[in-house]
């Protein structure tokens, strides 16, 4: 228990990551997420960052986009694009698509 009259320290190092991040999951160990956006979808991801830390990395011939994140833990992306299927797929980390989709295709089958 903390006594009611305890007072902390702020420590400005955990300030300023606090500062620097773009979502609610912290991690030392950032992973890199690289998607493809169809264009049906592209606009609002050139409107708004939808995924924390989004970078565009390439327009395509056809509209669509290829973006690219630094998250600190899969949740960060997997459950955006959910909601967005079937306008976006995960490029990488190799495997990561299979997985959710895998996670859909349960889903799906314990529905039955």
């Amino acid at each position: 228990l903390v006594a009611d009259d305890a007072v902390f320290e702020l420590d400005p190092a955990i300030e300023q990551r606090l500062q620097r991040e773009d979502g609610i999951w912290l991690s030392e160990a950032k992973q890199e997420v690289v998607l493809k956006v169809a264009q049906a979808v592209a606009g609002y991801f050139k409107r708004r960052k939808l995924i924390a830390n989004q970078l565009i990395e390439k327009e395509l011939e056809d509209g669509g986009l290829i973006l690219s994140a630094k998250v600190g833990h899969p949740n960060q992306v997997v459950p955006i694009v959910r909601y967005w299927i079937p306008h976006i797929r995960i490029i990488s980390p190799e495997g990561l698509q299979a997985e959710m989709e895998s996670e859909i295709f349960t889903y799906l089958k314990a529905g039955r």
